[in-house]
């Protein structure tokens, strides 16, 4: 049972006292925090979890190591010939 979409807007955690759904990562892709606005790699690290999205990083982001690891996620992404790109 249970609404189409339902899963969306269920609670999946919470971050700096705040409670995030998936609806609410797909919203901070769409439109991000500064200063990641103009940062195309956004995407490669907040996702969703869904199947087509890119994978999660096994780790927490690190504040003196996020530019290293969106790097890493986005290279991940790109060289994942199921989600990331092709060229042909």
């Amino acid at each position: 049972g249970g609404s189409q979409g339902a899963v969306w807007n269920m609670p999946v955690g919470r971050i700096g006292g705040e409670t995030y759904t998936l609806q609410h990562i797909e919203d901070l892709l769409r439109n991000p925090p500064a200063p990641f606005q103009s940062d195309p790699r956004l995407h490669a690290c907040i996702t969703c979890a869904s199947v087509s999205c890119p994978s999660l990083r096994p780790e927490a982001y690190l504040p003196g190591q996020l530019d290293q690891q969106m790097g890493e996620q986005m290279q991940l992404l790109l060289r994942n010939p199921q989600k990331g790109l092709s060229l042909e």
